[in-house]
């Protein structure tokens, strides 16, 4: 069996949207502890949505974090995928590898705003059926690829507001 990518996409390949760029100036520093804080944020939200799409936990049961940890386009690319893998009876066996970082932090906007740059790469990921069968994605959908997120502050923490695929970019 095939996997349309059109039909079924990671939260990597979500629907493209604008992330909103918060450049940073050459010679600027971004504060480490704040690109942190953010970082962590978006590793715990692919951590949690990994999970889920792996089988190991359900979306309802995870749903009350990912909220915690994401809103708006994001969360709606999280819950939106892993719905579509729940009914067309996808898990997924394997790891992905991601290499985020902060590429972009204005601690001046209201709220401060974070935007992270990702290399998502699952072809170590392994889309299985219901009844363990290896699945394959249709041809010219790159392992890796370029993940661009925008995280901003609220008074809980870093929440991910948005998360697209730079489409035709590979890492």
């Amino acid at each position: 069996m095939v996997l349309s990518a059109a039909a079924l996409c990671l939260t990597a390949c979500s629907t493209a949207t604008e992330t909103e760029g918060t450049p940073v100036e050459p010679g600027s520093s971004i504060d480490s502890e704040q690109a942190e804080a953010a970082l962590e944020t978006y590793r715990s939200a692919q951590e949690l949505y990994i999970t889920v799409v792996q089988g190991e936990s359900e979306l309802d049961e995870a749903l009350p974090e990912l909220e915690e940890l994401s809103s708006g386009q994001a969360l709606e690319a999280f819950t939106a995928d892993a719905r579509a893998f729940e009914e067309a009876g996808v898990t997924f066996e394997g790891t992905p590898s991601s290499t985020p970082e902060v590429t972009g932090l204005d601690t001046e906007a209201d709220p401060a705003v974070a935007t992270i740059t990702d290399c998502w790469d699952d072809a170590a990921w392994q889309p299985v059926s219901e009844e363990g069968q290896p699945l394959e994605f249709e041809d010219g959908q790159p392992s890796r690829r370029v993940i661009n997120a925008r995280a901003e502050q609220q008074e809980q923490g870093w929440v991910l507001t948005q998360m697209s695929p730079e489409e035709g970019r590979t890492c």
